[in-house]
């Protein structure tokens, strides 16, 4: 099974990757590139290319599925709807700061779970039942995601 970039913290990538030679450095390197462009780095990014492609056999980038995007006419909050490996559906919520207009920033709400045991009367998500747990690297891919169709931080 391949090792899961966006599920691990830069120590626990070292971890997994010490045995082939990867350095603490170059771990953090590995996955800050991994968060901020979906892909590693290249060889001229300071890790050599047989490293690299050592890396490349051992680990994978997870990626969600963006099933729909919604953008409210009224306060600028955008929906995003996706589907994990699963094809079950989950959502993230990008909401504008309106503190200053000059300073737009965004917040930015994300599932954990896949329904809800609560199964509160009111609520659409409880109305569905509990199906699991979001893996860390589902979690992390909604902040990636909304982040780069952001114009703002």
């Amino acid at each position: 099974m391949p090792i899961l970039i966006k599920d691990l913290t830069s120590e626990q990538l070292h971890e997994r990757l010490a045995a082939v030679g990867v350095t603490l450095g170059q771990a953090r390197r590995i996955q800050a590139t991994v968060l901020r462009r979906g892909a590693l780095p290249t060889d001229n990014e300071g890790i050599p290319a047989k490293l690299l492609t050592e890396v490349r056999r051992l680990t994978a980038i997870p990626g969600l599925t963006l099933a729909d995007k919604t953008v409210s006419p009224h306060d600028g909050f955008v929906k995003y709807l996706f589907r994990g490996n699963d094809g079950k559906p989950f959502e993230a919520v990008r909401i504008p700061l309106l503190h200053r207009s000059d300073d737009a920033k965004y917040v930015v709400c994300v599932s954990s779970q896949i329904g809800c045991a609560m199964q509160c009367a009111f609520c659409a998500t409880g109305r569905m039942g509990f199906h699991r747990n979001l893996a860390t690297w589902e979690i992390v891919d909604q902040v990636v995601q909304v982040r780069d169709d952001s114009p703002h931080p």
